[in-house]
């Protein structure tokens, strides 16, 4: 069976959940983030739940937006199972308005990468700043394009993931067809996600498509100024498949991690 997502998101909650079942190296990071924030949090694009639910289950306290009202809907139903509250709102990342500042606003996971033009970079940037509290933090987490990587996306499939089913007896494999606009610098990525049972054999195929665009160190930089945040900072961590760890010198192919003050 082969479905077509036709969700605002790229996938449902459930391929979602499948998808990214044993992507958990970050989460660490941002739940020590919102335990230390020194007040209120906000989760950006928190989706159906992956990084929001760990840090309210370690104490924090912290809001949620999301655009996918689907999603926000498998994350109520998560958080009444485990006997947790958040307030968690539908709306877009590069115009929303809610009634609370924050001493931390949060974007996980490359979320801000599908801001597809400058003009909606900085627009979320605005609407993130005007909601943090004086001396509060964004932390932008997103991947630092390789140059020699963004040559290979010639609208070949590959697999980026591939791990035991959580839901089902078999395997769960995530393949990319990525086409790259340089000038753009957007990707058009092609989604194929595949269910194979314990003999191998696939049961199930979903085929999403969605786009990201990526930044430059430097460009990255004057986005946060050109939107008027003054303090920033930058490290290097190692990519989700590889514990996420800092690292002292940043390598093209790193995780980033930006953090802006409102000063």
């Amino acid at each position: 069976m082969t479905t077509e997502a036709p969700q605002r998101y790229f996938a449902t909650p459930a391929l979602y959940d499948l998808m990214y079942a044993t992507t958990l190296a970050d989460i660490p990071f941002h739940v020590e983030l919102a335990r230390h924030a020194r007040g209120r949090a906000l989760e950006v694009g928190c989706g159906n739940g992956r990084v929001l639910i760990p840090c309210l289950e370690a104490g924090a306290e912290v809001d949620g937006i999301d655009r996918d009202e689907t999603m926000l809907e498998d994350a109520r139903r998560k958080l009444a199972a485990r006997g947790l509250r958040a307030q968690l709102t539908c709306d877009d990342m590069r115009g929303f308005i809610l009634p609370h500042r924050y001493a931390l606003v949060a974007i996980p996971f490359s979320t801000f990468l599908h801001n597809l033009t400058q003009q909606d970079q900085l627009a979320t940037l605005y609407a993130c700043r005007e909601h943090l509290e004086p001396g509060g933090r964004l932390v932008l987490v997103m991947f630092s394009p390789d140059p020699r990587r963004l040559l290979e996306h010639d609208g070949a499939a590959r697999v980026i993931l591939d791990h035991p089913n959580p839901a089902a007896p078999g395997t769960v494999r995530v393949l990319d067809a990525l086409l790259s606009d340089p000038v753009e610098q957007v990707s058009r990525v092609r989604r194929t996600v595949e269910l194979l049972d314990a003999s191998g054999a696939k049961t199930e195929t979903y085929v999403m498509e969605f786009g990201m665009r990526w930044i430059w160190p430097a460009e990255m930089e004057l986005l946060l100024h050109a939107a008027g945040f003054r303090r920033i900072a930058a490290e290097g961590r190692t990519g989700y498949r590889d514990g996420f760890q800092p690292k002292r010198a940043v390598e093209a192919r790193d995780v980033m991690v930006w953090t802006a003050w409102k000063d």
